[in-house]
């Protein structure tokens, strides 16, 4: 009987805080049709900074076939969102800039018309836990110009 109430505990204790995310904050711009939408999972100046970065349209058509009519082109902009994206993320703050170290893009074979990529950023060594920062998304594959978003790193 005693065993079952220390399960007990030990379920409510990790519902409680083991699954709850610190520094949680969502920042979104739309641009023509399309909506960047990021949202800082975590930062940590042991762990670095991570971000989930959606990638939508106003009106559900499938993100990868965005303004392309081609199947190599269709083929190109999977292989840049699989292997070279992360070349076009970086942050900037007071004193540099620190570039993607790895991005993850959650492949979803048509189930969403949305792409999901999770990044991740050493942590800036020149920055206070305080600061902002601005999560730079420069959308050579869209045709536009870098996409700033601000996003306050206190903990």
């Amino acid at each position: 009987m005693r065993s079952s109430g220390f399960l007990y505990l030990l379920i409510f204790l990790f519902l409680t805080t083991g699954c709850q995310k610190k520094n949680i904050e969502s920042n979104e711009k739309t641009i023509g049709n399309i909506i960047l939408n990021a949202r800082l999972e975590s930062a940590d100046i042991n762990n670095g900074i991570d971000f989930t970065y959606k990638i939508s349209t106003k009106d559900s058509i499938y993100i990868l076939e965005y303004g392309i009519t081609e199947q190599q082109r269709y083929l190109d902009r999977i292989y840049y969102f699989s292997y070279q994206v992360e070349n076009d993320f970086w942050l900037e703050y007071d004193g540099g800039e620190q570039k993607c170290i790895g991005a993850f893009f959650e492949r979803n074979y048509r189930l969403t018309s949305d792409i999901t990529l999770h990044l991740h950023f050493d942590y800036p060594e020149k920055i206070s836990k305080d600061k902002e920062i601005l999560l730079v998304y420069h959308a050579k594959e869209f045709g536009f110009p870098p996409v700033k978003m601000r996003f306050n790193l206190k903990t």
